[in-house]
Order: structure tokens, then sequence, then C-alpha cells
């Protein structure tokens, strides 16, 4: 009987980059029985590697409206796409970070379906400690549109939203597959598990398959960066401009910059504390959520914690940015637009150059073949028809 994992993230815990890892090695895993499914749908600006997004029913109309009757089409041929795998390989894999943040889905129909075909549906999550979780979920909705601060964007509403009650969520899974049927890891790398004691190495232990790495080696291709970060003074400007509809987006021109100047800076450490939460903010916040936790811990991993990394109080490195520092940036940013445009106005004007050559060049030519075609005609009255013939020939040539 086939088993499907179904990995829902959650987000900011390394999906991007395990279900770019598993595809891209696909030929490789499908030779121990492991597949990571293709479903045969990709869905309009979300990225070809999530192929459990059809469990999600956000499937959109022209009006931007969600579509059901689209969404049941989707899901039809999804479904159908991992029926077919699954005759092939024992164990399939099902993946998309915003299934946990997500209630309306198809996990039970999803269930039901599988159950009706003798397939099993396993569940697989990764919980990050929730003031890193949010700090980090900020950064990337920074990235994408937001400009609330860290602390406006961390509401009440916000933190039911991202479903942070660890305890009830799970709750909530185990209502459609049972407690037998659930796997949680948490993501800290003092317990990743596995031989290499990495992400990818924790989670082919949890759905057995650790046997497909060495301790040594990684799979042959490894996962793109396709989630790349921003911080510091850049996130902050990132943010500054999505004041701006035209700059509301991931990917970009002065996102790409921006990320070019984060990367070449040296003094990437230096970070705004509204950025982060202070001390006294984390212990708060995980006090708030604790005895869900230790539950969720015990349970499900017979151990008293579900994290265990230290809450490092960072305080005193913080410093507020200023709208200079800012300022600073967008400065570097129009300079380089400027340097950018100049340079590609140059080639312009070196490939206009060149064309009016070459058009010069051209009238010349017609010239010239004027001129030896005239001598030609000349010929063909004065010469024999052969070597008129042989003379034209070579001037084709």
């Amino acid at each position: 009987m086939a088993t499907v994992y179904l990995h829902v993230g959650m987000p900011k815990t390394g999906t991007t980059y395990l279900q770019c890892l598993l595809t891209e090695n696909n030929d490789s895993i499908r030779k121990k029985g492991l597949s990571m499914v293709n479903v045969g749908y990709t869905f309009p600006n979300i990225s070809k590697y999530r192929n459990g997004h059809f469990i999600i029913r956000d499937a959109v109309n022209e009006e931007g409206k969600i579509d059901e009757k689209l969404n049941d089409e989707i899901y039809e041929t999804c479904l159908s796409n991992i029926l077919k795998e699954a005759e092939k390989y024992e164990t399939l894999i099902v993946s998309d970070e915003l299934i946990w943040i997500r209630s309306n889905n198809n996990i039970s129909r999803f269930k039901k379906d599988l159950d009706n075909h003798g397939i099993k549906l396993k569940l697989i999550v990764y919980l990050r400690r929730q003031d890193t979780f949010i700090e980090s979920y900020w950064g990337q909705m920074v990235k994408i549109y937001t400009v609330k601060t860290l602390r406006e964007y961390s509401t009440e509403a916000c933190r039911d939203h991202l479903q942070l009650d660890f305890k009830k969520q799970i709750e909530y899974y185990e209502s459609i597959l049972g407690v037998e049927n659930i796997i949680v890891r948490p993501y800290e790398r003092q317990q990743f598990a596995g031989k290499n004691n990495d992400l990818l190495s924790d989670f082919l232990l949890s759905i057995g398959y650790d046997d497909i790495i060495s301790p040594a080696d990684d799979l042959p291709k490894k996962g793109s960066k396709s989630n790349p970060s921003i911080s510091g003074i850049y996130l902050e400007t990132k943010r500054v401009l999505n004041y701006y509809g035209a700059f509301r987006s991931k990917m970009n021109y002065f996102t790409k910059q921006l990320k070019k100047l984060n990367d070449l800076d040296g003094d990437v450490k230096r970070t705004s504390n509204n950025h982060f939460f202070s001390y006294k903010e984390k212990v708060d916040m995980v006090k708030r959520y604790e005895e869900g936790n230790n539950y969720i811990a015990k349970k499900y991993l017979n151990q008293d914690k579900l994290f265990y990394d230290e809450i490092k109080n960072d305080d005193e490195n913080y410093s507020d940015y200023t709208t200079d520092d800012v300022g600073r940036i967008c400065a570097k940013l129009l300079s380089d637009e400027y340097k950018m445009k100049n340079s590609a106005e140059k080639e312009v004007k070196k490939y206009k150059a060149m064309l009016e050559k070459s058009k010069a060049d051209n009238r010349e030519l017609k010239k010239e073949n004027k001129k030896l075609q005239s001598t030609v005609d000349w010929m063909s009255v004065s010469f024999p028809k052969k070597v008129v013939r042989k003379i034209k020939n070579t001037l084709k040539k």
C-alpha cells in the first residue's frame, strides 16, 4: 500500500529548500521508491515546486473571487496524477507551506479519496518557536507587500491567522487523520536527527528514507536558493518603498538590487529594534504558548520541551534607523539605476551608429553592384554567351 506524506510547513521552516531539493533530484529518489509527485498543475505566481497547493482552495476567477468549480477541477487533476504515481512508487510527497495557515483546504476530502484507493495519508509538520517565526514571517511579508512594522504586524488577529497555537492546530489535524498519522518535528538545528543532523536528513528519517544519503554526501543537486533574504536597513528600505504600489512585489527590480546591496554590505549585523522583539517580548511570547508547546512535545516527541534554543538578549545590539539611513539606500538604488540607464543609452548609441554604418556600406555596395551590372550588360553584347554566364555566376557568389 502506498503512503502519501502531506508536508504542511509551517512557513519559514525550510519548506522551500526541501521542495526544490527533492524535486530537482526526483530521478534519484524515485529509484528508492520515493517520489516528489508531479501533480500536473502549476498555479500562477506560485512556485512550481509547491505541488501541494491544490489542497488550498484559492484559485480565483477573472474577477479575483474564489472559483469553487475551478478549484474542484484542479483538485481532480492533481488527485488523478497522484493516484497514477501511487501505482509506481511506495511513498509520495505532497508539500505546501501555506496549508498550515489556511483553514479553507481539501485535507478531509483528500484523505477520503486516498482511503477509497487504499492509500494511506500521513501529515508531517515542522514547528518553529513562535517569536522567531513571527520575526521571520514578517520579514517575508515586507519583501512582498506590507508596510507594517513588526509590532503592528504581530497583532492578536495576525497571531491567530498564523496558527501559533500549535496544540489547537495539531488537534484539528488529529480530528481528520488520527494521532498515529501525524509527525511533528521541531525546527531547531540542535534537534535535527538523521545521518547528517540537518534538515534534509531529519525530514528523510521522519518518512523512513534516511538511507538515501550518506553522512558525507548530499543528494546530487543542491536545492536552489529561491527564497533569498533581505535584512537590516535593506529590509527597512523595502518596507518604506512598499507604500508605493509599484514596489509591492517580491521580485521587482528594486528588491533584487536591495538583495545585491545586502549581500555586499559587511555591516549587516546592525539592525533596528523595530525588526526584532525585545528580550522581554520574546520571553512573554514563549511563556504564552509554553503549555501548549510542551503538551505537543510530550505527546509526539516524548520529551518535556518542544524547543531548547536559548532566548537571546540582543537588545543592546539594536538601534533605530533614521530617515537618513533609508534615504542613503534609496539614493544608492537611484544612483545604480542612473548608471545602468546611462550605460544602456551608450550601448543603444553604439548600436545605432553601427546600424547607420551598415546602411551606408549597403548603399555603397548597391552602387558598386550597379556599376558592375552595367559592365556585364556591355559585355553581354561584346563577348560570347558562355563567358558572360560565367562572369554573372561569379558575381552572384
